[in-house]
């Protein structure tokens, strides 16, 4: 955490870093670090009984596979409005219904706060506007087939990846997972 103390000593586009100075154990003081990255949102997005996934391509990242996602445009920008913007934006598409699922944290020093949601039921609107730095092909799956893409080594977010690996070792909890992104 970035105590409120903390001193901006960097402004970048994506990037802010702070800096503290911190008591030790000993009586004596450090100055420590960290930085905040603008937040993202991650988005399970549903076409009736299927999941929709992206293959992607991006300049210096290759091809990759991945959930509707991206940055938010400003530090101040809302969550569910980002979430919006990036399915219209990805997609062309807007959802019946945006839940939150919920926020993951990528660590103490490096601040990055991912908003996850689930987009039930969503509908073309118009077409994709794709930065001009995006390839992208969505595609539909079943719920099993959805868990096997995170395992594969080109899906992008290894978080999620990682997340998803736990949740099947528990069929229980994977079973409450696929009843939450399909609720009606």
């Amino acid at each position: 955490m970035i105590p409120k103390s903390a001193k901006c000593v960097f402004k970048g586009l994506f990037f802010q870093t702070y800096q503290w100075q911190q008591k030790q154990f000993d009586g004596t003081y450090a100055t420590f670090e960290a930085v905040k990255r603008r937040p993202t949102v991650q988005i399970i997005a549903t076409v009736g009984d299927k999941i929709i996934l992206l293959k992607e391509e991006q300049p210096n990242y290759g091809k990759f596979t991945s959930i509707i996602g991206g940055y938010f445009n400003s530090f101040d920008d809302k969550p569910r409005d980002t979430a919006l913007r990036e399915l219209k934006e990805e997609l062309g598409m807007v959802p019946r219904k945006l839940e939150l699922w919920k926020i993951d944290y990528y660590s103490k020093k490096v601040v990055w706060p991912t908003h996850y949601y689930f987009a039930r039921d969503c509908k073309k609107v118009c077409e994709p506007h794709l930065d001009p730095g995006e390839r992208i092909k969505p595609f539909l799956v079943t719920f099993d087939e959805f868990i096997e893409e995170t395992s594969k080594p080109d899906f992008r977010n290894k978080f999620f990846a990682d997340e998803m690996f736990r949740l099947k070792q528990d069929k229980k909890v994977l079973a409450k997972l696929k009843k939450m992104i399909f609720k009606k």
